[in-house]
């Protein structure tokens, strides 16, 4: 029982003073906390470990205009413009310029990557048409096919909205004499429907007669 009590009164003058000199500070002395959360969430309960997922949401709110503009965005993926075009090559865990060739890109679960040194059609794909890009890195993306050694990028595009008639015609310009020309339309009743989106953009090089 005196040794209870004697490791209580140490315990009680240990933090007396604490409490006294916080008292003493003036409410404005503490220091900012900053919280800074990724740029995207990972879904860990419905993908495996290293799997992350870029929602209709974040492709909204991001400032991309292109599928791998968006996919640089994360930690761990690479871009290379090895050509000048919109179709970047695209690079998980570091393969370097052998990037395209151990990343498997799927488009509604169908390859679109070749395995060789053959960038993918990037341009092909509007991003007002895409619902969510599910990206896994790892040993565990080989599941979906071969040259998945750095990972796979899975492209889920979005279905017809039943019953809906709806549209709508974008605009832009930009620097360089940028345009940027984007439409789409959903047209379903119940059991049928139809959803297409189409993209343009243009721009000058920064060089005279180079585009």
């Amino acid at each position: 029982m005196t040794n209870r009590l004697i490791t209580a009164a140490l315990f009680i003058a240990a933090v007396a003073p604490l409490h006294s000199a916080a008292a003493d500070l003036p409410a404005d002395a503490l220091a900012p906390v900053i919280v800074t959360a990724t740029r995207f969430p990972d879904i860990q309960r419905q993908f495996p470990i290293g799997a992350t997922v870029i929602t209709e949401t974040d492709i909204r709110n991001s400032a991309a205009n292109t599928v791998p503009e968006l996919l640089r965005m994360l930690p761990g993926v690479q871009t290379r413009d090895l050509s000048g075009s919109p179709n970047l090559q695209v690079d998980l865990r570091g393969f370097g310029i052998f990037g395209d060739q151990n990343t498997l890109v799927l488009l509604d679960g169908q390859r679109i990557s070749e395995n060789e040194q053959l960038t993918v059609n990037w341009s092909a794909i509007p991003l007002d048409a895409i619902e969510r890009i599910e990206i896994i890195r790892g040993s565990g993306s080989v599941l979906y096919g071969a040259g998945a050694t750095g990972g796979t990028i899975n492209i889920i595009t979005k279905s017809p909205v039943a019953n809906t008639r709806s549209g709508f015609v974008e605009a832009g310009v930009a620097g360089y004499r940028t345009l940027d020309l984007r439409a789409g339309a959903n047209i379903a009743e119940e059991n049928t429907g139809l959803r297409f989106t189409a993209a343009h953009r243009e721009s000058d090089n920064y060089r005279d007669n180079n585009r």
